[in-house]
């Protein structure tokens, strides 16, 4: 069995194990036959004892590590919103006693792999940028609504592409030479909670230059169910928004109704999603604040008016309805 050369690294605390199982899952289960794949989960200390003992799948071409983090160095950076701490690692990723290697593959937990991404591993090990990427189609530019707050401070063009970061292709030789993530931990420091998207936004701002852009199949976003996003792709020529079913991987960004795992979701992908948390022992059919709140029949109104001022490409009919049981 060949090793790949080109590790992926993640993270996730234990509160998000469902969610990192079924990543995990996806990923060995479209991987070629005769690959060994590395995986780094990087997490925090009051958690790594707890994936050790674990009953994990028994995976066929990946080979998983545990990395325990001393948070501490990201202390001052803010953590607010539906995010927590958790969201910032990445930027660790160019200290060599946690990823020695000069290329990485950074995948979010929340995502779902559909096909073989030995692509993506190509792609990293050719990076001549800092950087590789998918643009943010729900974002479309870093002056676009969610961007870079101050992009014009920031000399940057207002046309400058902003990119998802939940799928990276890390040349980490130009990481570090560059200083890129020290940069992206200051404007994080220095702008507090004014930065938008937390660690994303601040490598928006910083990294504009340095990014080589992959196809949007590759990180396909929730955003780009948005008919804004399909618009301004449409009218700008540059970029066409494709089919969910031609997503390599899909990733369900943003909080309540984007998230497969929990009620009242719009995720088009979500038959797939339920096959792999079966096998994984993760009860789907959450209740997020919003149904705690106001209960799951009351928050799926909501939801829908929130899908409907969003722009979504669902009708009131396509939301599912509560199905789920607990696994």
């Amino acid at each position: 069995m060949s090793i790949n050369s080109i590790p992926v690294y993640t993270a996730a605390d234990w509160g998000y194990r469902g969610p990192l199982e079924v990543m995990l899952l996806s990923l060995d289960e479209n991987l070629k036959e005769g690959t060994l794949l590395q995986v780094r989960l990087l997490t925090l200390p009051d958690s790594i004892e707890r994936f050790y003992n674990h009953v994990w799948p028994k995976f066929r071409h990946i080979n998983i590590k545990f990395i325990s983090l001393d948070v501490k160095v990201l202390s001052g950076i803010p953590v607010y919103g539906h995010t927590g701490i958790m969201t910032y690692v990445r930027l660790l990723l160019d200290q060599t006693d946690i990823c020695p290697e000069s290329r990485a593959l950074y995948l979010d937990a929340d995502i779902l792999v559909r096909g073989d991404i030995t692509p993506l591993l190509e792609a990293t090990k050719n990076l001549k940028t800092a950087l590789g990427a998918v643009h943010e189609l729900g974002t479309e530019t870093v002056a676009g609504k969610g961007g870079v707050f101050n992009w014009s401070e920031l000399g940057l063009n207002r046309n400058d592409r902003y990119f998802n970061a939940g799928v990276l292709g890390l040349n980490l030789e130009l990481i570090r030479q560059e200083g890129l993530f020290v940069l992206a931990k200051n404007y994080l420091l220095k702008h507090g909670r004014n930065v938008l998207a937390w660690d994303q936004g601040a490598l928006n701002a910083v990294a504009v230059g340095r990014i080589t852009f992959w196809p949007l199949t590759w990180n396909y976003t929730t955003s780009m169910l948005k008919y804004g996003a399909c618009l301004r792709a449409e009218l700008s020529g540059r970029e066409w928004v494709p089919d969910p079913s031609a997503a390599l991987i899909a990733h369900f960004t943003g909080s309540g109704f984007c998230k497969p795992w929990f009620n009242n979701t719009i995720s088009p992908f979500i038959g797939e999603y339920f096959s792999y948390a079966k096998k994984a022992g993760f009860a789907l059919g959450l209740n997020s604040g919003l149904e705690r709140r106001l209960g799951v029949n009351c928050a799926k109104k909501v939801r829908q008016l929130h899908a409907f001022y969003l722009g979504f490409r669902v009708t009131i009919g396509q939301f599912k309805n509560s199905f789920y049981t607990v696994i």
